[in-house]
């Protein structure tokens, strides 16, 4: 948990205080030398990410291996790979997922 969230108004150059959040990080493998357009994307996301996405609200360093974290909204339902196991039989190729995946492929 993180107590406080300060995240700046750019116009105003104010700082706004969320109460406290749950958050994950989401570990960057290989991102020691992290590219600017990486930066940008995280920045897109961070400003015109939509209602139904996870929220990200930036980037920490993890002082033990240099690799680049995001810190992101704590999905409570678990991460996507366990949310589609549970509704879908991921190893059954007749499952919708599969034929939904399969058409688009095409």
């Amino acid at each position: 948990k993180i107590k406080n969230i300060n995240s700046r108004l750019d116009q105003k150059n104010e700082w706004k205080r969320r109460p406290q959040i749950d958050v994950c990080l989401k570990s960057l493998d290989n991102s020691k030398d992290i590219k600017q357009e990486l930066l940008e994307e995280v920045k897109n996301q961070h400003e015109h990410g939509g209602d139904s996405e996870i929220e990200i609200y930036g980037i920490t360093k993890n002082q033990k291996d240099g690799n680049y974290m995001m810190v992101m909204e704590y999905a409570k339902q678990g991460s996507l790979r366990k949310l589609l196991g549970s509704k879908y039989d991921l190893k059954n190729e007749e499952t919708e997922l599969y034929k939904q995946v399969k058409i688009l492929k095409i």
